[in-house]
């Protein structure tokens, strides 16, 4: 099939086997010819989806090295905090911190400055918090 805009043949054929027998067999070919023009041509947007709850997921990849990404979902306006902690309940990083419209978002975590281990990481936002755990494996 060719690019738009352009001029398109397609071919349809019919074979109907309907209460008759071999010989009686009839065969419908129907061509259709299509000349699409540019202003013909519709855009597909992109559906924006709003949240109806807060919501952190588990981290991908877990375990993970070097990089890992969280997903989170935001059903208002809100200022959103996620802080990486490590096992000893230390502060390693703030990875997200400012306000966010209703939506769905992604966070990536670059850990190359940090050890080995296990590390939590805790999202505030409004009156919604969760924890999660995640592993790095260098």
């Amino acid at each position: 099939m060719g690019h738009f805009p352009g001029t398109f043949d397609f071919t349809f054929s019919h074979v109907d086997y309907h209460d008759v027998t071999v010989s009686q067999v009839i065969v419908v070919d129907v061509t259709v010819t299509l000349d699409v023009q540019m202003d013909d041509i519709v855009g597909i947007e992109d559906e924006v989806v709003i949240p109806t709850e807060y919501a952190i997921n588990q981290n991908y990849p877990n375990p993970f090295n070097a990089t890992t990404n969280i997903y989170y979902s935001i059903p208002e306006d809100a200022y959103v905090t996620i802080d990486i902690f490590d096992l000893l309940g230390r502060k390693v990083e703030t990875l997200v911190s400012g306000s966010h419209a209703p939506g769905i978002y992604t966070a990536t975590w670059n850990a190359n400055n940090v050890t080995s281990g296990m590390y939590f990481y805790i999202i505030q936002a409004n009156d919604f918090s969760e924890k999660k755990s995640m592993l790095l494996l260098k």
